[in-house]
């Protein structure tokens, strides 16, 4: 688990994972402790991910580190979002980063704040540093990157998800 002040980053684990594919929201709030609203995640395509995320998960192989975290806001022991890094370090030594808020929760930090709490984990591991993929618009995502120091390195076009902006954050040595 990563704690900032007003957020728990909490790992997802297989029962998670398993709760989510059965779309038990009653369930995933009992196994986290916290109010779990209907429709937590935004991304539209979260239920049919979530396979291809199990097998990530697996492929971890019991090191959740480098997997997705639960967004947890402490005070009100509320699911607000999701974030986590998107697999083991890459040839680079870098590892990449993404993060949902729930849209009731935005425009207050807690992306910025769950963002940094990645970042810092992160850096306390041997990484070169931290990429991120974006759509191509200003946007939440831009801003927080931006604030967060990240340097823009132009677009790129991934398999599957279309053509992205590519961010940078290397490690200060």
């Amino acid at each position: 688990m990563i704690e900032t002040e007003r957020l728990k980053l909490i790992p997802f684990t297989r029962q998670h994972y398993e709760v989510i594919l059965k779309n038990d929201n009653v369930s995933l709030g009992k196994l986290l402790e916290v109010e779990t609203p209907e429709s937590w995640s935004v991304d539209k395509n979260a239920k049919e991910a979530i396979p291809a995320l199990i097998g990530f998960f697996e492929s971890l192989k019991g090191d959740t580190s480098w997997g997705s975290y639960f967004i947890i806001l402490q005070k009100q022991h509320r699911l607000i979002g999701s974030c986590g890094f998107k697999g083991n370090p890459d040839f680079d030594n870098y590892v990449e980063i993404g993060y949902e808020i729930h849209p009731s929760f935005q425009s207050r930090g807690f992306g910025t704040e769950a963002a940094k709490a990645l970042i810092d984990f992160a850096f306390t591991k041997n990484i070169s540093g931290i990429k991120a993929h974006t759509l191509r618009e200003e946007n939440n995502s831009v801003h927080i990157l931006q604030k967060l120091g990240f340097a823009f390195q132009g677009e790129i076009e991934l398999m599957g998800e279309g053509p992205l902006w590519y961010w940078l954050l290397p490690k200060q040595t």
